[in-house]
């Protein structure tokens, strides 16, 4: 079996977490629609043809960066389909166009996208990579230092919770909640994955490893807790396969977007505006998370969410689902946002179809304090057939970050425990 990740390989250093949507529009705001584009001589132009004026094929872009950009994509390996270019997908374009970064033109008939001209090869396949994130291309190889961590002496018969992060995430955000479970003596393993890349694909490995360490401990006893897209993927390592990782006895959702969220699709726009004012947009760190693939799997009615909806609940284990319905804005900052957004694309004559992306955001349950959380709304957070559910009265971030000095002092935290029915030891 192939050995799981020590806590030593992971970096200890925290990451930089996601900026919430409105501080992003605020940076297209201020400062992406100000910028000038590069001239038209520095860019190299690929045009890739449209069906139905929407979808393209993903074996006729790679050949077209193979005649532009000298790349070497097997063309005769990759399975030729049509993607679907959709108004967000759209929109993220624009916003690399405005910034001077690509240039781009859609027809009826073709997308024509102009790279930077750049004659050092390491650069461009840098810009490849990041068409391929917008273009949302599937990626090939799981990245070296993600799967499943086991801290240093690993007991399998201990209290044992397996902690899974969520989109734009990574293990640095778990340590709050592994803190609090060091401080109950409970043992904390995590799964660490690509947080933009396909769900299905971390599902499988999570199911692959957990299978693996299921066989090698046979008395271990595993509960998952996981927070916001985390929870679809334990789901599908648990509910999309024959069998299922043994070892697992119950699973707790953190603002898990079960039923998807509206807030999926500026996914791209938001990590393009995020990427901007740090200067990492084409750097190897903001691609080794994925594609963008997640986005499209987060959607509400997504090919991904169709196929987990028909999988099985595996007998044996219990679910259960945390939600919280605090917004990161109170509704009447939220309403002055829209009022000035409104204004402002008005004013610098935004794209219709952009503006409306935008404000279709703002005015989600996602964002409505008391109908969501900030990123998924209540309705999405509960599942049917749960055998426990928990209103907080948190923020999508709060609920794995465990708010206060003492994180194992926390309501969910504690909710967590009493629910497993472990008690908390004396200090």
């Amino acid at each position: 079996m192939r050995e799981p990740i020590p806590y030593s390989m992971i970096a200890a250093s925290p990451r930089t977490r996601p900026l919430r949507l409105v501080a992003c529009l605020a940076v297209v705001a201020v400062s992406i629609f100000s910028r000038a584009p590069a001239n038209a001589d520095e860019f190299i132009d690929l045009t890739i043809p449209l069906q139905e004026g929407r979808y393209f094929s993903p074996r006729e872009f790679c050949a077209e960066c193979n005649r532009k950009l000298h790349a070497h994509y097997p063309l005769e390996r990759i399975r030729d389909r049509k993607i679907e270019l959709t108004t967000l997908e759209r929109a993220a374009l624009v916003l690399a166009g405005e910034a001077g970064l690509i240039r781009v033109s859609i027809d009826d008939d073709k997308l024509i996208i102009g790279v930077p001209n750049r004659e050092d090869d390491r650069v461009r396949r840098r810009l490849r990579k990041r068409l391929e994130k917008l273009l949302h291309l599937p990626l090939s190889e799981w990245p070296d230092e993600k799967g499943l961590h086991l801290p240093d002496g690993f007991d399998p018969d201990r209290r044992t919770m397996l902690l899974v992060h969520g989109l734009e995430a990574d293990a640095a955000d778990l340590k709050p909640f592994a803190k609090a479970c060091v401080d109950t003596e409970v043992q904390a393993l995590l799964f660490d994955y690509p947080n933009d890349g396909p769900i299905a694909w971390s599902g499988d490995r999570l199911r692959s490893e957990l299978g693996d360490l299921c066989k090698r401990y046979e008395r271990l006893k595993l509960v998952i807790v996981a927070h916001s897209m985390g929870g679809l993927v334990a789901r599908y390592a648990l509910e999309v396969a024959d069998h299922a990782p043994t070892c697992v006895t119950d699973l707790f959702m953190l603002g898990t977007p079960n039923h998807g969220t509206r807030l999926a699709g500026a996914q791209e726009s938001i990590e393009l505006v995020r990427a901007l004012p740090a200067g990492t947009l084409f750097s190897g760190e903001n691609l080794r998370d994925g594609l963008g693939e997640a986005a499209r799997d987060l959607r509400p009615g997504s090919e991904f969410l169709e196929e987990l909806e028909a999988g099985r609940h595996p007998a044996g284990v219990r679910y259960y689902v945390a939600i919280g319905r605090r917004s990161f804005l109170a509704e009447e900052q939220r309403a002055a946002i829209e009022r000035e957004l409104t204004d402002f694309f008005r004013r610098r004559k935004v794209p219709e179809e952009f503006r409306q992306v935008v404000l279709d955001a703002l005015a989600s349950d996602e964002l409505r304090d008391g109908r969501g959380d900030g990123a998924v709304a209540v309705a999405s957070a509960r599942l049917k057939g749960s055998d426990g559910e928990r209103i907080f009265d948190l923020n999508h971030t709060k609920l794995l970050a465990l708010p206060g000095e003492r994180p194992e002092d926390a309501d969910l935290f504690q909710w967590v425990l009493e629910t497993l029915g472990w008690n908390v030891p004396e200090k």
